[in-house]
């Protein structure tokens, strides 16, 4: 074995003669937490180097002793989505609370650069999935400094009033209620729209974490409480449009995407009559939920909706922000009676099955080239490739992919849009 250099001998006798480092004790009180190692994207989610959440609390829990009586805050919980439009005056109106946190689906903008600008504000990441898988993850995955939480999208906003009477509520010893609904006013080409049946609608905001579960449904899942339900006096402000209309309207396609799958899961259940008893249900939001679900049998039902809006809840009083609001809203109802009825009537399969009766007895290949013909066409017609030209479609005469509408394919895409 080599004999050290007289360097590392050196080194080794000031070492030893040292002794060890002395240790400099933490400051009194607590700690702030150490920041997260940076994730990386490219690594697998769930992964070290690619956490999917974060949920350490710093410190331990408050108590009521740590606050002036009275003034013990709640938790809030904000849900986010390329957010960095609102979420900077949506925080701004819940700095009364000392536990903000923010749970977002992996934004792409700068929502949680601007988040981590609030010092009370903590950041969890989570895939999104549905809407109840994900809030209840919330509810058994997130430690709240807080008995009380309060739940909050990024476009909403918070009145002086409502956080007022949420301080007395959650500093209620003798408070009966484990869970609070609210109303919201909804706002629309600068003014409130008051009528159209958008106000009072009441939804649950304010709750214990551990007295609520989300029911399983793909979209507006409705919380289930475990105990007494109250209500609040004092509203939020929901600016549904401060990213414009086409964030709407790709929201909503969304949203009718998952509210058409629920539709054929509950038509196809067969409980027609189960919901009908439940609409004289005295449990506030069992009627409504019922109600709800029962809106899927109805024919029409965009043609319904704006009808009900537009003259039996008066929004033709709100002029022309409650006209235009109540033809989107009714449009978005049609999407969803279309997509059920894709679903019902499996549209997709029945194409796939006319195309090949019109190609006769036809080849594996010619069932890949139908395929990729319906494909592309439907393509096409959300505009995620562009149209093919004419001139391509004649220039392959026999029935490949490209030739199998040779003239009525030609007539469909220029005029079936």
């Amino acid at each position: 074995m080599t004999s050290p250099t007289p360097a590392n001998s050196n080194a080794a006798a000031t070492a030893s003669t040292a002794g060890p480092t002395p240790v400099m004790p933490p400051p009194p009180g607590p700690q702030p937490p150490s920041p997260p190692p940076p994730r990386d994207p490219s690594a697998p989610e769930g992964t070290p180097a690619n956490p999917f959440y974060e949920v350490n609390l710093a410190g331990p829990a408050p108590t009521d002793a740590d606050y002036a009586p009275g003034k013990r805050p709640c938790s809030v919980l904000v849900l986010t989505k390329n957010e960095e439009v609102n979420i900077e005056q949506c925080l701004s109106t819940l700095t009364f609370s000392d536990d903000i946190v923010v749970l977002d689906s992996f934004s792409t903008d700068r929502t949680c650069e601007l988040s981590r600008k609030f010092p009370n504000v903590r950041l969890v990441q989570r895939k999104f999935d549905t809407w109840s898988r994900h809030s209840n993850w919330a509810l058994d995955n997130i430690q709240f400094k807080h008995p009380w939480v309060y739940y909050s999208d990024a476009d909403e906003r918070i009145t002086p009033e409502l956080r007022e009477e949420l301080f007395r509520r959650v500093n209620n010893p003798d408070e009966p209620h484990v869970a609070f609904r609210l109303k919201y006013k909804n706002m629309f080409l600068g003014q409130w729209i008051r009528r159209g049946g958008l106000y009072p609608v009441w939804i649950i905001r304010l709750y214990r974490p551990d007295k609520i579960r989300y029911e399983d449904r793909e979209v507006n899942a409705h919380p289930v409480v475990q105990g007494s339900l109250g209500d609040l006096d004092s509203d939020f402000i929901h600016y549904s449009f401060n990213k414009g209309l086409n964030p709407w309207f790709t929201k909503h396609n969304s949203y009718s995407d998952m509210e058409s799958k629920e539709a054929v899961r509950v038509i196809d259940a067969g409980s027609f009559w189960d919901r009908i008893r439940k609409l004289f249900n005295r449990e506030p939001g069992i009627a409504r939920r019922a109600l709800k679900d029962l809106s899927f049998y109805i024919p029409l039902r965009a043609f319904a909706r704006f009808m009900y809006m537009y003259f039996a809840r008066l929004a033709v009083l709100d002029g022309r922000a409650g006209f235009h609001y109540a033809c989107m809203i009714s449009v978005y109802e049609y999407w969803i009676e279309l997509k059920i009825r894709e679903r019902r009537r499996a549209w997709k399969k029945r194409t796939e099955d006319t195309v090949l009766r019109m190609l006769g007895n036809p080849s594996a290949d010619h069932r890949i080239a139908a395929e990729e013909v319906i494909a592309r066409h439907a393509a096409m017609a959300i505009g995620a490739v562009p149209a093919v030209s004419p001139t391509t479609h004649h220039a392959n005469p026999a029935p490949t992919a490209s030739g199998v509408f040779s003239r009525s394919g030609d007539a469909a895409a220029g005029g079936g849009r």
